[in-house]
């Protein structure tokens, strides 16, 4: 498994960014008051879209059933700066660990989904804001989830954002994909997997 498996479930069940997914470091999934989070901020591989970007992320129950921690842990004893997918690294110097990981999910989409234009990883985004929106969880919620500006002076000025609790509540929302239930198991925090 690499990035271009990780990156899109990852897009699929947070809604964040293809490149800040694609250019995580391995050291940048975190725990945070017991629960495992990607933190999100700049760093060597990429720059974020705006301040509000850098946030902290819940990693969703099925990725951890998948075995995504498993996965950073091998990566994280390669060293303390290592990617978390290498495999995305780009060739040219303008390129982005983004569009590395792009290619090999609209070539998996094509048998799925005739129309090009909708092959796109930032499709994911609008899918979890869309389910988010039909639920009754405050906007602020979801700003401080997507990284987006709060709507009202009070949610982007004021406050310290929205716990972590709050995040992982909201996250909890994201229907399992069930097609990916045959290779889940059921992760503990405590466990080596």
């Amino acid at each position: 498994m690499d990035g271009r498996y990780w990156v899109p479930l990852i897009a699929a069940l947070t809604g964040a960014r293809r490149e800040e997914i694609a250019g995580i470091k391995a050291a940048e999934i975190i725990q945070v008051d017991g629960t495992w989070c990607f933190d999100i901020k700049p760093n060597a591989n990429r720059r974020l879209k705006n301040r509000q970007s850098e946030r902290r992320v819940p990693i969703h129950a099925q990725l951890l059933d998948l075995g995504l921690i498993k996965y950073v842990r091998s990566m994280a004893r390669r060293g303390a700066t290592v990617d978390l997918f290498p495999d995305l690294k780009p060739s040219k110097a303008t390129g982005n660990f983004g569009d590395q990981a792009y290619p090999a999910f609209a070539n998996a989409m094509n048998d799925q989904i005739s129309d090009v234009d909708k092959k796109s990883l930032h499709s994911f985004r609008h899918y979890i804001i869309d389910v988010i929106n039909n639920t009754s969880v405050k906007s602020e919620y979801r700003n401080d989830l997507l990284g987006h500006l709060g709507e009202s002076i009070g949610s982007s000025r004021y406050g310290s954002g929205t716990s972590i609790a709050n995040l992982r509540a909201t996250i909890d929302l994201l229907p399992r994909i069930a097609a990916l239930e045959p290779f889940c198991q059921t992760f503990e925090a405590g466990s080596q997997s």
